[in-house]
């Protein structure tokens, strides 16, 4: 039987740091100053704002991050192969006629254009293309009739892309749903409201580690990655709710920070205090750095080995 994940957090700690991320996110404090929604910076010029095109292009972007690359590399990538062949995305059209191998290359792992693509390669792009053949066959080929039809509540959002479609479990399927909550569409637009007001938060790698070195988690019986995701995204979520604390933008910040000002970090840890007074909008609720997790070995965060303690240069500390 499979061990109850019990992990311990500090709820004040944490709404006050949600509360400061956004207002950090927004006002563009330190690192933040010039980061940028990749599924916005890279959408196609030739989609129109809250149309069909846009609304398929959210979803097979969301769905390409799930593949093992930095989300703005993937994207950007994913974006060319768009533009060369939009059928890639089109449910309606003969997509099963594409060039899977050569317009995925680099956008997909295991997708390379100049070599067989061995079981996983062909597992990815036969997942593709059941996923246009759903949205195709059961949703009239556009993925907003997914979120629309699905039970009203955060569970039920979230079930009707998890496992339904290949490759898009808790994480994606909540990022998936935050990048259409943030649209305007123009149209049905109570229901949108209505979607709104339920908050996701999809838990990577970056966003485990950073809500312990925030001393947001403080007590843990595993930190296996895999488990205490989603028991993190709830928490997350729930206090969210309670607190009125805009969802997506949190989000926004956490994985910003992850990916673009503490992954750039020195890894020497004797000049690592002054990157960060210098760089991270949370260097004030910062006490430590995750430096060796073991998910890729493991599958675990490495949360119980020691950290480099953050000694800040400068008297104000």
């Amino acid at each position: 039987m499979a061990r109850k994940v019990e992990l311990e957090f500090d709820r004040d700690r944490a709404g006050e740091i949600f509360i400061f991320a956004i207002e950090a996110f927004k006002n563009r404090l330190l690192g933040f100053d010039s980061l940028s929604q990749p599924e916005v910076v890279f959408r196609p010029d030739n989609f129109s704002y809250g149309s069909l095109e846009h609304r398929l292009w959210l979803f097979f972007s969301g769905a390409v991050t799930r593949f093992g690359q930095a989300s703005y590399q993937a994207i950007e990538k994913f974006r060319d192969s768009v533009a060369a062949d939009s059928r890639i995305i089109n449910p309606q059209s003969d997509f099963l006629d594409v060039n899977y191998q050569q317009l995925l290359a680099g956008v997909m792992a295991f997708v390379p254009a100049d070599r067989p693509l061995g079981r996983e390669g062909n597992l990815r792009i036969e997942g593709w293309k059941e996923n246009l053949a759903i949205l195709r066959d059961e949703f009239n080929g556009d993925p907003a009739e997914v979120i629309l039809r699905a039970e009203r509540s955060r569970k039920g959002l979230i079930h009707s892309l998890q496992g339904k479609f290949y490759g898009i479990g808790s994480k994606i399927a909540q990022l998936i749903i935050i990048w259409f909550q943030d649209v305007d569409w123009p149209y049905r637009q109570e229901d949108w409201h209505e979607i709104r007001q339920f908050s996701f938060t999809p838990v990577d790698i970056w966003f485990l580690r950073l809500f312990r070195q925030w001393g947001i988690i403080t007590k843990w019986n595993t930190d296996q990655h895999d488990v205490v995701r989603k028991v993190v995204s709830d928490f997350t979520a729930d206090l969210c709710r309670e607190l009125a604390i805009e969802h997506g933008i949190l989000s926004q910040a956490v994985w910003h920070c992850g990916r673009a000002i503490c992954h750039n970090r020195p890894k020497n840890p004797n000049i690592v205090g002054a990157y960060c007074w210098h760089n991270c909008p949370f260097y004030k609720y910062c006490d430590c750095i995750c430096t060796g997790s073991k998910y890729k070995i493991d599958g675990t965060m490495n949360w119980d080995n020691p950290h480099h303690r953050l000694v800040f240069p400068f008297d104000q500390f």
